[in-house]
């Protein structure tokens, strides 16, 4: 059986962000905790992606931790030039997923 790195990748994401960010709205987590978990799924995504072979669906993966990584490091707020970076973070991100879809769409 052969499944597909995204089908772990998206349930990883689910199974932890979602009591996570339920964990928040109740809570209150520090802004930090919450940054620093979603990063690390993030990267753990992206290990999903690189040990299937998808390079550019990994990397797109760390641009999402990278994203959430820089709110937890920096108060995004404060400036807007740092919600400007986590904007494009955050885009690249979804481009260079996409762009692994559409090379797996071409290869067949």
């Amino acid at each position: 059986m052969n499944r597909d790195p995204s089908d772990y990748s998206r349930l990883l994401v689910l199974l932890v962000l979602v009591p996570l960010l339920l964990a928040d709205l109740a809570f209150d987590l520090p802004d930090g905790t919450f940054a620093g978990v979603g990063a690390l799924v993030f990267v753990a995504a992206a290990g999903i992606h690189l040990y299937g072979g998808e390079r550019q669906a990994a990397v797109g993966w760390l641009l999402f931790g990278c994203a959430l990584g820089l709110v937890g490091l920096v108060d995004v707020e404060q400036d807007p030039l740092y919600l400007f970076a986590v904007g494009v973070l955050f885009v690249a991100g979804l481009f260079v997923l996409g762009s692994q879809r559409i090379a797996d769409r071409l290869e067949e």
